[in-house]
């Protein structure tokens, strides 16, 4: 015989909630109730615009239902009043610190709907104003991690592991997608595109009313982050996250401000470190490992860029002779400013690492035979050190394609993929 719990369990475990309109009295209903918020294991924020993407519900929303959307443009989502998304996180981080919800994971979603869907119906006219009428120009926008930030924060709570990038793509059943929907379309043209989501989500522990840092017991970051919520997720990570073992760092601009980490203050002995997509000093990379002699295992640069007068003849030497327990790095396509625009080149590497430090090194090489470049380097062993080091001789700028009139187009010179 199923229990009560049984049955309700299924649809409380996973609570979904805006923090919008209707969704406020919602969430004030579910935290009065001592029993049903038991019941509440994963709390997942975001707004309705999923159930008004053609892509995910496999037909053309319905203009006239009502939904809870958070107005947004390409600056980020608005706050908004009254009964706005600021109002709501306020509302939601005062339960959470106050214990009502015990959430062991949370996530925040921002669906953003294909603009190419926009254009498909009279109905998707009228959802396109939903979603940017009441934004105007001046709003105060924010993103989901500044959501995020604030919830931690206000929320007083203990997280474990934090992870921020591109959420997998939600899709309806499209099979009969343009056969269903032709006579609603414009001109019967059916074209819809995925959406854009970007998702921030935390694991918790089970302590609330966290009386420490809020990162102080995280363990795992994976983080894609914008110039806006950089210092404050920087500073939880470097200066307070004392337990971090695995960090993959990918910061958009924030690099460029010209401040530097404090090597004084970093705390985490990271055993495992991975940048990518990110222009930073050599003096901010090394301020990184400054806990880390000892733990550091395995390291993974691609696409970053050093920035000023740093070099990667300069930062090799030193990971290789500082971090003697380093056993695997990978090397993808990296920059530095003395150098150009185009990726660093490692010309003569298959020369200059001795036979006996081969075995575990993996070399990919994209291009044309005119310009071959080197894709990525890889190695796990005992001699990443030492590889390191001998890399560091072979540093120089990379080249563009020469003119089209002196290449060969001859079969064996066109584009290939080696070992």
């Amino acid at each position: 015989m199923r229990s009560i719990d049984d049955t309700l369990y299924p649809f409380f475990t996973s609570w979904k909630i805006s923090l919008v309109g209707s969704d406020l009295d919602r969430l004030q209903l579910l935290s009065e109730d001592s029993h049903l918020r038991g019941l509440v294991k994963t709390l997942i924020i975001e707004d309705d615009s999923a159930q008004m993407d053609a892509w995910t519900i496999g037909t053309i929303p319905s203009a006239d239902l009502t939904y809870n959307v958070w107005p947004r443009n390409e600056a980020g989502i608005g706050l908004g009043s009254n009964t706005g998304l600021g109002v709501g996180i306020s509302c939601l981080a005062r339960i959470l610190r106050k214990g009502l919800l015990r959430p062991t994971h949370m996530a925040i979603r921002d669906y953003r709907i294909s603009p190419e869907n926009f254009r498909l119906s009279p109905e998707m006219d009228q959802i396109r104003e939903m979603i940017k009428a009441e934004l105007p120009d001046s709003a105060e926008t924010v993103s989901i991690m500044s959501i995020a930030e604030d919830l931690v924060d206000c929320g007083n709570l203990d997280i474990t592991s934090l992870e921020v990038g591109w959420a997998d793509k939600p899709s309806g059943d499209l099979s009969n997608f343009s056969q269903d929907n032709a006579h609603r379309c414009y001109d019967g043209n059916c074209s819809i595109s995925s959406p854009n989501v970007r998702e921030a989500s935390f694991e918790l522990s089970g302590s609330f009313g966290n009386q420490g840092l809020p990162s102080s017991n995280l363990h795992t970051v994976d983080t894609l982050l914008d110039a806006d919520a950089a210092p404050y997720w920087l500073e939880q990570v470097f200066y307070n996250a004392v337990r971090l073992e695995k960090l993959s760092l990918c910061v958009r601009g924030a690099w460029n401000s010209g401040s530097c980490l404090d090597a004084g203050r970093v705390v985490p002995r990271l055993a495992e470190l991975k940048l990518s997509g990110t222009a930073l000093s050599a003096e901010d990379l090394l301020a990184m490992l400054a806990t880390s002699k000892e733990s550091l295992k395995k390291i993974r640069f691609s696409d970053v860029r050093l920035v000023g007068e740093s070099s990667w003849r300069e930062v090799f030497p030193k990971i290789a002779r500082g971090y003697q327990n380093l056993v695997s790095f990978s090397l993808g396509r990296n920059f530095e400013d003395g150098l150009g625009d185009m990726a660093i080149k490692f010309p003569g590497i298959k020369t200059c690492i001795p036979e006996e430090y081969r075995p575990g090194l993996k070399l990919l090489e994209k291009g044309h035979v005119w310009n071959r470049r080197m894709f990525s380097v890889d190695y796990e062993g005992p001699h990443a050190g030492k590889i390191l080091e001998n890399l560091a001789l072979c540093v120089a700028p990379g080249t563009p394609d020469p003119p089209s009139d002196e290449r060969c187009s001859c079969p064996i010179h066109r584009e290939y993929t080696s070992f």
